[in-house]
C-alpha cells in the first residue's frame, strides 16, 4: 500500500482576520521581583467569593 498523499493547504479566507501575536510578558513588570506564594490565581477568588455570597460572610456568622 502507498501513503496517500497530503493535501494541499487551502488558500487563506479573506473574511478572516489574522491573529495578532500575544504579548508574553508586560513591560512595565519586566524585571521586577515579586513574591509568586503572594498571588492568588482568579479562579480560586472566584471560589472564595462564591463561597462567601453562598455561606455569609464570617463577621455577619
Amino acid at each position: 500500500m502507498s501513503a496517500s498523499p497530503t493535501p494541499p493547504n487551502p488558500p487563506p479566507n479573506p473574511n478572516v482576520r489574522a491573529r495578532r501575536p500575544r504579548k508574553l510578558h508586560d513591560p512595565d513588570l519586566a524585571g521586577k521581583e515579586f513574591d509568586e506564594d503572594g498571588i492568588t490565581p482568579g479562579s480560586l477568588i472566584l471560589l472564595q467569593v462564591l463561597s462567601q455570597v453562598a455561606l455569609g460572610y464570617k463577621e455577619d456568622a
